[in-house]
């Protein structure tokens, strides 16, 4: 009875501890990812994929005027108070800590145990114990967890500090050189309008110059032919014509 109760206790353990560390492991991806893409306009993003780092930044900037405040503790609190799904970060974390060490006890009992021919403990059961205890060991030691943490905090960390407000600029930057891009070129559209009317106002009055220009030559020309006809008329009379021409006025 009492293998049985050991080897399903370990069995349990083993599988909660796979749980939690995919938990964890699945959150600090998420941590990241947060922090990639929340201030990327580029990019679509839903209001829980940035909810932490959106958190932690508008919560910092209040308290950042104390001299007592510390980005790591305050990072490191803000991440023990946030739930994994249903799970606070705090509980997941910790849990994984105590299966380590909840199974290495029940395997270590189940050992000595093992050496006592009165409790009846079967050899089989001592190492598919000493299998799992070992299996949830060396998972612990590749996925390094700590480790994990302490890189996503320092990620948390840096982006706070420098490369938000950072981003913040560049994207206030972006949005004001868009504006003055829009600006200039309705400027530029008024300008070769302007410039378009001014094209059709020196056409019309090179026009209306021309015009000018044949209308005082054609009266230039009239004026020339007309002296000619009359000089060439006066020339021609004879004076039988002129005493003529004055006797019709009683001269």
């Amino acid at each position: 009875m009492m293998v049985i109760i050991f080897l399903t206790t370990n069995i349990c353990l083993f599988g909660i501890y796979l749980l939690f560390v995919m938990m964890l492991i699945s959150y600090f991806e998420y941590l990241h990812r947060s922090v990639l893409i929340y201030n990327n306009l580029k990019i679509y993003k839903t209001e829980s994929q940035i909810k932490f780092v959106k958190q932690l930044v508008e919560d910092y900037s209040t308290i950042k005027s104390h001299q007592t405040a510390d980005i790591d503790t305050y990072i490191d609190r803000r991440l023990n108070r946030d739930y994994i799904g249903k799970f606070k970060f705090i509980i997941v974390e910790e849990g994984i800590t105590k299966i380590e060490k909840l199974s290495y006890a029940i395997t270590c009992t189940n050992t000595v145990l093992y050496f006592i021919p009165r409790a009846g403990i079967g050899r089989i059961s001592v190492i598919l114990n000493i299998a799992i205890c070992l299996a949830i060991h060396i998972i612990g030691i590749m996925m390094d967890l700590k480790k994990r943490k302490s890189e996503i905090i320092l990620i948390l960390k840096d982006y706070v500090l420098h490369q938000h407000p950072l981003e913040t600029l560049n994207n206030t930057q972006n949005e004001i050189n868009k504006q003055l891009k829009i600006e200039i070129e309705k400027l530029k559209e008024e300008l070769d309008i302007k410039t378009l009317m001014v094209m059709k106002q020196n056409e019309t009055i090179e026009k209306l110059e021309d015009r000018i220009s044949l209308d005082e030559e054609y009266i230039r020309e009239s004026h020339n032919v007309n002296s000619d006809e009359l000089g060439l008329t006066l020339s021609d009379l004879s004076p039988e014509d002129v005493n003529k021409f004055l006797e019709e006025f009683g001269i």
